[in-house]
């Protein structure tokens, strides 16, 4: 996937020791090392002893070997997407990175970018470089391998991320590297090694002041260093750091690249990876000081995925476990899930315990996703006993909602007050403090307490879901003959049905060979209507009928399929050559045939010519000469109406008015026209080849039935009378199975609507519709039901309530009740809004499905 593009270090070894050794000389001297893009693992292969380095890789087979070759004491790798990973991690908990930076656009990304709220709209190269400084504490260390765009790029997102990292980190410098150090041709480009140190807080606290108070300042102090914010460092102070000689591309050879060439071998290159100068910024002018590294001594520890490691000569040894990480795990177990948590008595005081203990120790990855996001909502509240109060009802609201999505999805009718009595009991208790809920708090959280409110209230008691009071299914219309076998036709999205089946229907003595109605397949075992087989091109279907016929065994059947034939003629829809009108544009007549007519009664210089633009014929009108008449000026601009089908007096000059001159052209035009209709209608040979045209089977198809006749529609009014055209379409969008309603203004679409559900409920297709609407117009949608409908009680309407002046009006604190209501499964029509229908939350599941499918249909570079 093009996710995966990055320059290849497999073989480049010694530019990854060579690039720890450059982090060295820029003043690492150990501690936790990230790298977001880890690949194999070939950093990791090559860290020093005092690095602690968590690797992340998204491609599993690259994870895997990365794992097994490096993983251990001071070694970490995570199969992950960098973007999960960073929205669940801290910031400003790493001492360096180090990364071979993936590069591509933000489609690159693969739907990852949905995973972490930051950077969504930047490039791969972008995100990686950004989200990873933001990784970093201050005063740490971060190098990267790049496309050179990153450093060089002109405009656009490459300038905006140069100018986005240098609020954050110091540009200490950068390696131009020689194309060679990657190897192959299919790799053969330059690339860049670059480095930054974030700056201290109190240097980010004065950077983020100055950007609002005096963004010239940070110009002035080069914190916007603008010879690298331009990408023209390596034209100026960079330039001594290109490892070779610069060529510039070819233009006259074909995909050719910059090149940086050194004869050197890749482990010579490696050792000029330097230090750089000092700093270039004017600290003095910031009131500020340098920003100093990060120092890690003997006895100093880091924790690692749950394990405390302590740096003892120069390395970081595992320490024993200890008692606290043992509760930790069990903690673990007892908030797998919303209702385990309340099984277990979970308190506040127990989960931000365990946050933040598993925060502190880099498992944050590990905490239930339900756990952190809750948590997170309920540290909004400064309060320390609303937490905890809130924290409680949340996790019974949660449960509440954890045990109906699983229990709803497999069993209708549980009678949930019965077997969940703790949880119905705690649901009662907290159902004023979640009536009673904040605003600053959302999320789950917010789902659970709006939870308890749909299931329970305090004059109404629980509600029927809870109660178990759930019909098993939406209540059946009765349906009728037709209707059944419409239903059927639905149901196997064919137009045809067995013999059998149409039998069971109709009854035994339903006989389709003798009823010209119907027709029959060619075993005749199945049957369809007439409107519906005689549909599409009639040149194949004489091919496949005839075929048919032959094949036939019946002689019955055999003579069906032979009045079929018959009869499809009188469907085929013919055009009447002699009603035909012609003009000169018509592309019936052939251009020969248009020149030799423009000759005997138009001009005889009428040709035939080739566009010299488009390649194709044409006629044309060319009088030469230089003393024409400016009638014979005018003739040559019908050659040009013929070839732009615009009538313009262009450039001619003429001594006649402008105005009469077009006037008359028009009139010469008009008359060419008219001419050549009366000359081809009466041109036999022209006609003869039309008439064949007209005749051809390939060229004919059947024509498409618009059944406009009444039709009886089970529950609808009698008050409710359709118009033909509304018929039709209702019946075509049960032969059709669904499709786009396209009338006009005030041609009814409301009542047709209406009208194709209820007949799609009463021929047994469908059993419960959402009808998802404008805000605007649900209560107009009520008042159009309750005329077309005989029954209203299996109608919802999510939101709206009519109030005391008899108007309806959509409230969004109803959503959530009403669509609690749906579970009950008593309404086969429920009209909500586009708000409302945003509410019903999709299972885990479905978005991950409908985001790798997303994925898959991405181009792969």
């Amino acid at each position: 996937m093009a996710r995966l593009k990055r320059l290849r270090i497999l073989h480049t070894k010694p530019i990854a020791e060579g690039i720890w050794d450059l982090m060295s000389e820029l003043g690492f001297s150990g501690g936790k090392v990230l790298d977001p893009s880890a690949g194999v693992g070939v950093f990791g292969a090559v860290a020093p002893v005092n690095a602690a380095v968590d690797a992340i890789e998204l491609n599993e087979t690259s994870g895997r070997i990365n794992g097994l070759v490096n993983d251990g004491a001071g070694y970490s790798t995570t199969v992950s997407a960098f973007e999960k990973v960073a929205a669940n991690t801290p910031d400003e908990s790493y001492d360096a990175i180090v990364t071979n930076v993936p590069f591509g656009g933000v489609a690159d990304r693969g739907g990852n970018q949905l995973l972490d709220n930051r950077y969504q709209k930047e490039p791969l190269q972008n995100y990686f470089i950004l989200r990873s400084l933001e990784k970093l504490k201050p005063g740490g260390l971060a190098v990267f391998i790049t496309p050179p765009r990153c450093v060089s790029g002109k405009g656009g997102k490459e300038e905006d991320l140069r100018v986005k990292a240098s609020f954050m980190a110091e540009f200490l410098g950068a390696y131009r590297l020689p194309n060679s150090v990657f190897g192959t041709a299919s790799a053969d480009t330059m690339t860049d090694v670059i480095a930054f140190r974030k700056y201290s807080r109190e240097t980010l606290d004065k950077i983020a002041e100055l950007r609002e108070q005096s963004p010239q300042t940070l110009i002035d102090a080069n914190v916007q260093w603008q010879e690298f914010i331009e990408g023209q460092y390596f034209i100026g102070e960079g330039k001594r750091f290109i490892l070779g000689e610069f060529v510039p591309k070819d233009p006259n050879k074909f995909r050719d690249v910059d090149r940086v060439i050194n004869p050197a071998n890749v482990a010579e290159i490696g050792r000029m990876l330097k230090r750089f100068p000092g700093t270039r910024i004017n600290w003095e002018l910031l009131g500020l000081v340098e920003t100093s590294p990060i120092i890690y001594r003997d006895g100093d520890t880091v924790t690692q995925s749950g394990q405390t490691l302590q740096m003892q000569n120069g390395r970081w040894v595992a320490m024993a476990r200890t008692e606290e990480s043992v509760d930790m795990a069990k903690m673990a177990g007892n908030m797998v899930t919303p209702y385990k948590a309340f099984e277990n008595k979970i308190t506040w005081a127990d989960a931000i315990k365990y946050f933040d203990y598993m925060t502190g120790t880099s498992q944050a990855l590990d905490i239930p996703a339900w756990a952190r996001g809750a948590i997170n909502e309920i540290k909004r509240l400064s309060d320390e006993g609303e937490r905890g109060k809130y924290w409680n009802a949340g996790v019974v609201g949660m449960s509440v909602a954890q045990v109906l999505e699983e229990r709803l999805s497999e069993e209708v009718g549980v009678k949930y007050v019965d077997e969940y009595t703790a949880l119905s009991d705690a649901m009662q208790r907290a159902s004023t403090i979640a009536k009673g809920r904040p605003s600053s708090i959302g999320g789950r959280i917010k789902d659970g307490l709006l939870a308890i409110g749909n299931h329970y209230q305090k004059k109404t008691g629980f509600s029927a879901v809870w109660r178990g009071d759930v019909q098993q299914d939406v209540t059946p219309m009765e349906i009728t003959a037709d209707s059944s076998f419409e239903g059927l036709r639905y149901k196997t999205r064919s137009a045809w049905v067995t013999l059998d089946d149409a039998k069971g229907i109709y009854g035994d003595d339903f006989d389709p060979v003798g009823d010209q109605a119907w027709c029959v397949s060619p075993d005749g075992k199945s049957v369809t209507r007439a409107d519906d087989y005689y549909v599409g091109n009639y040149a194949e279907f004489l091919k496949r009928v005839d075929a048919e016929i032959a094949a036939a065994t019946d002689d019955k059947v055999r003579d069906k399929l032979l009045r079929q034939k018959l009869d499809a003629d009188s469907r085929v829809d013919r055009i009447d050559v002699s009603k035909l009108t012609f003009n000169l544009f018509t592309p019936y007549v052939t251009h020969e045939e248009k020149a030799e007519f423009m000759r005997r009664f138009v001009h005889p210089a009428a040709v035939v010519v080739f566009d010299e633009k488009t390649g194709e014929k044409r006629v044309d009108i060319d009088i030469p000469g230089s003393k024409l008449t400016d009638r014979e000026k005018l003739i040559n601009r019908i050659g040009d109406y013929m070839k732009n089908g615009t009538i313009t007096l262009g450039g001619a000059k003429l001594d006649m008015e402008k105005q009469k001159a077009l006037q008359e052209l028009r009139r010469m035009v008009n008359t060419a026209n008219e001419q050549f209709n009366g000359w081809v209608r009466g041109n036999s040979v022209i006609m003869r080849r039309l008439e064949g045209i007209a005749s051809d089977p390939t060229k004919l198809r059947f024509r498409q039935v618009e059944d406009s006749s009444p039709m009886k529609i089970q529950g609808m009014s009698d008050l409710i009378t359709p118009h033909g055209y509304q018929f039709a379409e209702i019946r075509r969008q049960s032969r059709e199975f669904g499709g786009i309603n396209g009338f006009g203004v005030g041609l009814g679409k409301t009542i047709t609507a209406l009208a194709a559900v209820q007949y799609a409920q009463s021929i047994g297709v469908k059993k419960k519709t959402f009808f998802v609407v404008p805000n605007s117009v649900l209560s107009n949608w009520r008042k159009e039901a309750a005329r077309a409908y005989t029954n209203q009680d299996d109608m919802l309407f999510v939101g709206l309530r009519v109030n005391k002046a008899d108007k309806a009006l959509v409230n969004s604190t109803n959503f959530d009740a009403d669509l609690t209501a749906i579970m009950e499964n008593r309404h086969s029509k429920i009209f909500m809004t586009m708000e409302a229908f945003e509410r019903i939350r999709l299972r885990d599941e479905t978005i991950s499905g409908m985001r790798n499918s997303c994925v898959e249909q991405m181009p792969v570079c």
